[in-house]
């Protein structure tokens, strides 16, 4: 990874191959979550879980989306980027996400953040 998972991002935007486009979507979110690019990685586990809805995409997810809050809270992250992923996990079905989801928007109103 070389730190700049916009540009893998582009790459599986532009991608017209299903396969391919999965395999560049595993890659992004592995290797994001591994280096800690937490919004790239929870993007790509949540395109993951929409085509392979697996424990595993979902703890991948939930993960990422855990790892950017932490990330918020430190002021490597915007508030954009938390509002988006926060999204994704509230458009899923997993009946955790309302816990993760609740915790963090509780903390951002506590902290007058605003993530709508």
């Amino acid at each position: 990874m070389n730190h700049k998972p916009q540009l893998a991002w582009d790459i599986y935007s532009r991608s017209t191959d299903p396969k391919e486009s999965f395999n560049i979507l595993r890659i992004i979110a592995m290797d994001c979550y591994t280096v800690g690019e937490f919004y790239y990685a929870a993007k790509a586990f949540d395109g993951l879980e929409k085509i392979d809805p697996s424990p595993e995409n979902w703890q991948g997810k939930r993960g990422a989306t855990c790892g950017l809050f932490k990330m918020l809270v430190q002021g490597r992250a915007t508030n954009e980027q938390m509002s988006e992923v926060l999204q994704l996990l509230d458009r899923g079905n997993h009946p955790q996400a309302d816990f993760v989801s609740s915790t963090i928007r509780k903390w951002a109103k506590t902290h007058e953040i605003n993530l709508d």
